[in-house]
């Protein structure tokens, strides 16, 4: 009976986001994607998980204004192991370092390119975050 209870409950919250999100995509007038954020990532095992988290939780992902892209440059630390769980919890794009701007082009979406590679936390706040959280469309 408990089991039935917290299924339902987490169903019922699903629902809530799910109609949430559509009434944000109305309001702002948002049908369809805006384009891509491809993201560029290179020895940064301390802060992928974090940084990944965080850009799923700002508004021009969570809306479906962007969706994300992340290429992992050769690494000599975890990066890649970390990006490759994150991706088939968070189903974004994983692009090879070699045809990363092919498929960038071939997708023929506005792309919004971020290279963090060698950022820190501290750096990440202050720049790709805060752009991701302030970003306004032109339209």
């Amino acid at each position: 009976m408990k089991e039935l209870c917290v299924l339902l409950t987490a169903l019922f919250l699903w629902l809530v986001y799910t109609l949430y999100l559509s009434v944000s995509l109305i309001k702002n007038d948002r049908s369809s994607t805006e384009g891509i954020i491809c993201v560029i990532m290179g020895n940064q095992a301390g802060v992928a998980e974090w940084f990944i988290r965080k850009m799923y939780s700002t508004e021009v992902v969570l809306s479906g204004r962007f969706w994300v892209a992340l290429s992992v440059e050769p690494v000599t630390d975890g990066t890649t192991g970390i990006v490759n769980i994150l991706w088939e919890e968070k189903e974004f794009l994983l692009l090879d370092p070699e045809e990363r701007n092919r498929v960038v082009k071939d997708l023929n979406l506005n792309t919004w390119v971020m290279d963090i590679r060698g950022l820190d936390m501290a750096e990440l706040l202050k720049g790709p975050l805060h752009n991701l959280a302030n970003y306004k469309s032109a339209c």
